[in-house]
């Protein structure tokens, strides 16, 4: 605040030149009297506004301190490693706000360190002169201090992330004098203080993990490929393993068991009863990693892959489907996991369930485009919930009945499968207790529940033959298949021959086919070689039905 008193001396009204200098001296003891009464203010000097005025500037500076803040407060910033902040209410910039209300601060001075005043018998000026390192000035034009009254603020940074720091703030006037430390660190036990954030990047789950019937089902072995970097790539120590035990999957864990950062197996006796298991890794920094897929005790010893969303929709992979997920035992040469996604926007119209199933890299989530199990033997089980309700109303319900035929709803609902072109019908679905569908498969992708109506007899899907043209030899196309309803379950074979009526070679459900309702052919005769390019007659038959018709074969 600036505040000019004038006063103006005219010499021509002067009589005699040679009064002037006593009049000057009555205007500067008249300032000086201004002065006096609202001291403590700083003088202006004077100067002439012209040859016959004198004026003399008189500006309001409080030689009072700040006041002390009161309600400095620290908080850990959630969501970035190593920060503070800090709020406080910006005092008046002298003392009490007398004689001159309002006046705004020049800057504010903030002390931090990892030890407190009380640390040192509660001197603040020797916390305050040991702790100049760790200080910040805030002052224009960086920053502009707020009128009194108003919120304030400042953040920390770069600090070490999980320690404890201590804060103390000093604030100065525009006539450069400094308040008190705030009166929390002059008060004892009430210095404000915080915990630096600390974001823990956890480790990755394990992968790799397998379970092994021993015993003849009354132990089990847990296995994992240990687990050497975090979420972000970087290396990470693991201080132990964690190995959780459920009775049923999706239900909290019964017992928790703790094994070495060093082991990669679990050994347990189980007596034949079947239970179901998660690992964790715990670093050592204490952060703990996603889960594992579950694995189970029974004699299949299967491995899991869960669905978000629904626990009942999932992939069941035995202990030979589970072994081809391993680095060792895939041509990726990397450990692999499957994941399960939901796709609700599919599902219009006569769609009930929609699902995706990929392969990744257990450790780059990276996807594995074509991947296939060797063996027609993996489970998908698709949740229908509620979605299917017959007539009389009411969800399915299977009572004790287990596992059974789903005929009682092949007039209701069935699996279809996306091959690349087509959705195609997988055959023989089964219900589950836990009202899921299940099909026995080897090929991952987009599975849905459908509600469809199946006809009575033996017919081949829509699209099949699929692909009409396919080239042996080449990296893609490389095998022909024919998708089929059998709705009475009659034995199904199909036969090759070439355009002389030759025949090349006979066709069954077997390892190669994707489902269980679908033949294959590789291009290659009965005694495994591939056969020349052209034109070839195939003939799908059951005791009632033959189908015939024509593939390529292009080399």
């Amino acid at each position: 605040m600036n505040r000019t008193w004038k006063v103006e001396m005219d010499k021509r009204s002067m009589r005699h030149r040679d009064r002037k200098p006593h009049f000057l001296r009555v205007a500067a003891i008249f300032a000086w009297a201004i002065q006096g009464i609202l001291m403590p203010w700083i003088p202006m000097p004077a100067h002439a506004a012209n040859p016959d005025t004198m004026v003399f500037r008189v500006r309001a500076g409080s030689t009072a301190p700040p006041d002390a803040i009161t309600d400095l407060l620290a908080s850990p910033n959630p969501g970035i490693s190593g920060q503070i902040s800090l709020t406080w209410t910006a005092p008046q910039g002298n003392a009490g706000g007398v004689p001159i209300p309002n006046v705004t601060v020049a800057r504010y001075t903030i002390h931090a360190a990892t030890f407190s005043v009380d640390s040192l018998l509660g001197d603040t000026t020797s916390w305050w002169d040991s702790t100049t390192a760790g200080a910040a000035t805030l002052q224009p034009p960086g920053y502009t201090p707020q009128s009194p009254g108003s919120l304030e603020g400042y953040t920390f940074t770069g600090l070490t992330p999980g320690a404890t720091y201590f804060f103390g703030i000093r604030s100065t006037s525009p006539s450069d004098v400094g308040s008190p430390i705030d009166t929390q660190s002059g008060t004892p036990g009430n210095q404000v203080w915080a915990v630096a954030t600390q974001i823990l990047t956890p480790p990755r789950g394990p992968g790799g993990v397998l379970s092994t019937s021993l015993s003849d089902g009354l132990q089990v072995q847990l296995s994992w490929t240990p687990v050497a970097v975090d979420t972000s790539g970087s290396p990470v120590s693991i201080s132990q393993y964690l190995i959780h035990r459920y009775a049923v999957i999706g239900s909290t864990s019964v017992a928790t068991v703790s094994v070495p950062g060093s082991a990669s197996s679990y050994t347990e006796n189980t007596g034949g009863t079947v239970y179901y298991y998660r690992i964790q890794a715990v670093g050592t920094s204490g952060a703990v990693s996603a889960f594992s897929d579950y694995l189970d005790s029974s004699l299949a010893a299967n491995r899991y892959a869960i669905a978000s969303d629904d626990i009942t929709t999932r992939v069941v992979m035995p202990h030979d489907a589970a072994l081809y997920l391993l680095a060792a035992n895939n041509p990726q040469g990397q450990d692999l996991a499957l994941s399960i996604t939901h796709q609700p926007q599919d599902e219009v119209d006569v769609t009930l369930r929609s699902y995706r199933v990929r392969a990744h890299r257990a450790d780059t989530n990276a996807e594995i485009s074509g991947f296939a199990f060797p063996q027609n033997n993996i489970s998908v089980h698709l949740g229908y919930g509620s979605v299917v309700t017959p007539s009389q109303g009411g969800p399915v319900s299977l009572g004790s009945q287990g596992s059974i035929p789903a005929a009682v709803l092949a007039q209701i609902i069935s699996v279809y499968w996306f091959n690349g072109a087509n959705f195609v019908r997988v055959g023989n679905p089964l219900l589950t207790l836990d009202q899921s569908i299940s099909v026995s498969v080897r090929n991952i992708g987009i599975y849905q529940i459908r509600a469809v109506t199946i006809g009575s007899k033996f017919r081949l899907a829509q699209g099949s033959p699929y692909p009409r043209v396919i080239t042996p030899n080449g990296a893609e196309n490389r095998r022909v298949f024919w998708f089929f309803d059998n709705p009475t379950g009659d034995p199904v074979q199909g036969e090759i021959y070439d355009v002389r009526g030759a025949h090349v070679c006979g066709l069954a459900v077997n390892s190669m086919s994707p489902t269980p309702n679908s033949l294959v052919w590789d291009g290659r005769d009965g005694n495994g070689a591939v056969v020349p390019s052209g034109v070839y007659l195939y003939k799908i038959s059951t005791p009632e039905e033959t189908i015939t018709g024509t593939v390529v074969v292009a080399r």
